[in-house]
């Protein structure tokens, strides 16, 4: 008989830490770039090089992600990784108060927490399996996904309340100070820390470690099913975050909207996600993962258009930020429920962590790329352009993962990797 995830100790600490950590997330989310146009008054392009090079060292480390998350105690590099975006974070409110705060050290920051939280989300996505049941993973990710969209409703609007009243530098310490809660849930979790490292490497030299990291690439892209998600969702993202870089400058400074109307906005939307989140364990069951899959593109797809779309009086563009953020919500929610799911039951659990990390290499260059690309777009042919410019690449993306018929893949015993 399934365990109750209500009464699984260990994963109601995961689960706890995990959604401190994302309200604070949600906060920065808000925060940061604010710290930039507000405070350092950066222009669009300098918006989009901060975003660009913050990305870099997450790049250069993400083919090997995965092989040091397999080779390593999982638990013990999430817990280090968050007192390190920890002390990242407090840097950028010390700096303030000093009076040094600075472009390059919003690169510095962003760079290492690209790093971190690259090493974390791998390591925790390969670390799930270890403490909950295969047949559980699904509820699993879903209340994952559930406090995920709590914190989108929570998170913006206390930062946007918090920027008003505080400013974003110090609002960013409520962020420091949910990594160190997630920290000391992990380091409670009781099961044998050897469950956390799952990974037997054949020897530690430089060539095992290359050799287990082209695996890692090699078993990704030969297995159809797991390319087409890979590919598919990489092409998405490059759009989206042309749109995300110069979302907010288009919002303060095309539309005016304060902080607190921005904070209000996302918060009501994370309402819906919610809802999503809350049905994604049951429509993974019910329709399947592939359907669950194609299904949250197809949302997230259709709340990049609405946003190229946003116009009118404040009211008017409000209604319209807020509809297209709802489909973001609904559409990540079902994406990530759904993609975990796959990969976590899809693959080995001794090469997870490098089929898991090979798939997101692609997603982090083509990132990379869209942070510049987004800036120098908006800088050069308006911010609005750049929203149209990014829609119309998200129904790109739609179009390749419907070409693949991702959403009749079925899920058997037969593992990626599987010796």
């Amino acid at each position: 008989m399934r365990r109750s995830l209500w009464r699984h100790r260990d994963f109601m600490l995961v689960w706890l830490g995990q959604s401190a950590s994302m309200f604070g997330s949600t906060v920065s989310f808000i925060a940061l770039p604010l710290i930039g146009v507000l405070l350092l008054e950066l222009s669009a392009f300098e918006m989009g090089l901060v975003a660009t090079a913050s990305t870099v060292p997450g790049v250069l480390l993400s083919p090997f992600s995965g092989t040091i998350v397999d080779r390593v105690d999982r638990r013990r590099l999430m817990i280090g990784a968050d007192l390190g975006r920890a002390l990242l974070i407090v840097s950028i409110p010390l700096a303030t108060l000093f009076g040094v705060l600075s472009m390059a050290q919003l690169i510095v920051v962003g760079g290492g927490l690209a790093v971190l939280t690259r090493l974390f989300n791998l390591a925790h996505m390969t670390f799930l399996p270890s403490v909950v049941e295969e047949e559980s993973l699904a509820d699993g990710n879903s209340k994952l996904e559930a406090s995920q969209s709590v914190a989108d409703v929570s998170g913006p609007g206390a930062a946007g309340l918090l920027v008003t009243a505080v400013g974003p530098a110090v609002t960013v310490l409520v962020d420091a100070g949910s990594y160190v809660v997630s920290a000391v849930s992990l380091a409670r979790v009781r099961f044998s820390s050897a469950a956390s490292a799952a990974v037997k490497p054949r020897g530690r030299s430089l060539k095992g470690f290359w050799r287990d990291t082209v695996t890692g690439f090699r078993l990704m892209w030969t297995d159809e099913v797991l390319r087409s998600i890979s590919v598919s969702y990489a092409s998405l993202a490059l759009f989206a975050q042309i749109q995300m870089v110069v979302y907010m400058l288009f919002l303060v400074r095309n539309l005016h909207f304060p902080p607190i109307v921005i904070g209000l906005v996302f918060a009501l939307s994370g309402v819906v996600g919610f809802g999503a989140a809350l049905l994604g364990g049951r429509l993974a069951g019910t329709l399947g993962v592939g359907r669950l899959l194609v299904l949250g593109q197809g949302a997230m797809v259709a709340g990049g258009v609405l946003l190229a779309s946003v116009a009118g009086s404040t009211v008017q563009a409000a209604g319209t930020m807020l509809v297209a953020e709802a489909f973001f919500a609904i559409g990540m929610s079902f994406w990530g429920v759904g993609s975990r799911t796959l990969f976590q039951i899809r693959t080995a659990d001794e090469v997870r962590g490098r089929v898991i990390g090979a798939s997101g290499v692609l997603t982090g260059v083509l990132v990379a790329c869209s942070g510049l690309l987004g800036g120098a777009l908006g800088s050069a042919f308006g911010l609005r352009t750049a929203l149209v410019i990014g829609a119309v690449g998200m129904l790109l993306s739609l179009a390749l993962v419907l070409r693949r018929r991702v959403w009749m893949v079925h899920l058997d015993k037969t593992k990626v990797g599987q010796a």
